[in-house]
């Protein structure tokens, strides 16, 4: 294992996914990144130790890929981990375990167990809709909800629950329903229903969207019994208490508030950041602004004028930027698309929706759109979109240098050692290009084995220095098998009116005369009225 190539340890350190060596008699050779974050442990802690002395079950010799495995962290924490490959070597007398943290998995599941034990032995009724079936039937309906109406399941089941509303039919009530199935939105509403035997009771409808990976799924249609309420107007706490609950259901973190203090907030603002009650937290924090990370890309109080509340400047500035990042009780950071409602004149009701995973995958897409997958410099459309931004924008100098770059004789390498060679030359020389250049000076694969460095300068001379920086670098990193690699430059100036296509040829002439005049050098070429 220990003489495996670089490239692929690189790559188990980059893994995701869990590694762990061990020999015969446990004892840990070799555990990558992933392994010690998923653990929360430090290398010196596991390597030259027992696994067996840390994890008793996750041993090789004990262990079981179809079952998640419980295991206690140093830190007293559960972590719940799948095995999902054992590999054993009689020739190293070495075993690799490969595992995932499917602790989010484990927790999903028994949130979701809860939750379906939750809504079948809560004392209102819970019904679900399809909006995607003919007339919205009703798919799923809980214990309550038919001991209260007096229906069998198999006589509510597919049918449109305005079969409760009996002869005497509420047109206001139906129009707000309907309105709020055609415009996916949430409602509420008061109906006069009627038992299996005619009985009447009042029925305080909530009926709300239900998405799933942002499509409409279902409606869920929350029945309350507000009859005693209808009668009594002491029983108003009840409405009250029940709206509490709705909202405490909700995922999203969601306040009241006047811009200034936390007037009220549901438990995912309680669970979220690790507090028992709300009062505690206000004596931390009287606003959630307070909580808001400060960064230049997302909202925060940095971005609010002195005059102005934060809940004003988030309703005024483009949906768009409305993203907060606020750190949990956990001390992990996250991301929240908040929304605003003013109402009653001076206050908000303000919305926090978890937005995390969306940004990491647009991240992530942005990533791969803008890389070469092989050397993960950057490819030819960042490097077209970085000029044009360059154009746009004020900036120090008025010109930008150009390094064009091509490794000397790379079709004799791969011809000689193979295309697998000549990719690790590739990846070789695009980190000794990284190396010797600043980390906001781009290096692009401009294709093949040439690459293009863009440096905001504007001396001839500046450029050749770092120009020669790269070759030397590049020149004294040899490669495996195939030895010294060199390469030939050509380097120009261009300025922000002069056509790309002009500079790009000065840059490949000059390339052109390094290669003539014998590889291995820096020749230049600039533009002269």
């Amino acid at each position: 294992f220990i003489q495996n190539p670089d490239s692929f340890y690189l790559l188990l350190e980059h893994l995701n996914e869990g590694i762990i060596v061990h020999n015969d008699e446990t004892q840990i050779l070799y555990a990558n990144r992933a392994t010690l974050s998923i653990l929360k442990t430090l290398s010196t802690t596991l390597i030259g130790k027992s696994l067996s002395d840390f994890y008793p079950l996750f041993s090789s010799t004990q262990v079981d890929t179809n079952e998640p495995i419980e295991i206690c962290l140093v830190s007293g924490r559960t972590q719940w981990i799948q095995i999902n490959s054992v590999l054993k070597s009689n020739e190293t007398q070495t075993c690799t375990i490969i595992f995932s943290d499917v602790t989010d998995q484990k927790n999903a599941v028994e949130k979701a167990t809860l939750f379906e034990s939750a809504v079948e032995s809560i004392d209102v009724g819970i019904t679900l809709a399809d909006p995607n079936l003919p007339d919205t039937p009703l798919i799923y309906a809980n214990p309550s909800f038919l001991e209260k109406t007096g229906y069998l399941k198999e006589e509510v089941i597919g049918r449109n629950c305005r079969f409760l509303q009996g002869d005497s039919r509420d047109q206001r009530a139906r129009e707000t329903i309907r309105n709020a199935i055609h415009e996916h939105t949430s409602t509420q509403t008061e109906l006069l229903n009627y038992t299996k035997s005619g009985e009447p009771f009042y029925n305080f409808l909530t009926l709300s969207p239900l998405y799933l990976d942002n499509e409409l799924r279902y409606f869920v249609g929350v029945q309350h019994d507000i009859t005693a309420i209808k009668l009594q107007e002491e029983k108003l706490k009840e409405q009250t208490l029940y709206i509490q609950t709705i909202i405490d259901a909700q995922e999203n973190i969601i306040i009241a508030t006047n811009g200034l203090r936390i007037m009220y907030a549901n438990k995912a603002l309680l669970n979220f950041f690790g507090y028992p009650a709300l009062e505690p937290f206000i004596e931390d924090s009287t606003c959630i602004c307070n909580r808001f990370i400060p960064d230049e890309h997302f909202f925060h109080l940095g971005k609010v004028a002195p005059d102005e509340l934060w809940v004003n400047t988030l309703m005024r500035i483009d949906e768009k930027n409305r993203i907060v990042i606020m750190e949990s009780g956990e001390e992990i950071t996250h991301y929240f698309k908040a929304t605003v409602i003013p109402f009653n004149g001076s206050h908000y009701i303000v919305s926090f929706q978890d937005v995390s995973a969306t940004l990491l995958k647009e991240e992530i897409l942005i990533s791969k759109a803008y890389h070469d997958p092989l050397t993960q410099a950057y490819n030819r459309q960042y490097f077209h979109e970085y000029i044009a931004k360059w154009r746009r924008k004020n900036t120090k100098y008025p010109t930008i240098g150009l390094i064009l770059l091509d490794l000397d004789n790379f079709k004799s390498i791969n011809d000689t050692y193979g295309h697998l060679k000549g990719d690790e030359v590739l990846i070789s020389t695009a980190n000794s290009i990284n190396s010797a250049t600043r980390t906001n000076d781009p290096v692009i694969r401009w294709g093949g084995e040439e690459f293009i460095v863009l440096l905001e300068l504007e001396s001839p001379e500046a450029l050749f220095r770092i120009a020669e920086t790269i070759r030397a670098t590049i020149a004294k990193t040899p490669i495996e098998e195939v030895g010294v690699v060199t390469s030939s430059i050509g380097i120009t100036l261009m300025d922000k009116s002069e056509p790309l296509e002009s500079a790009l040829k000065r840059a490949d002439d000059a390339l052109y005369h390094a290669k003539k005049e014998g590889k291995n050098r820096v020749e230049g070429e600039f533009y002269h009225e």
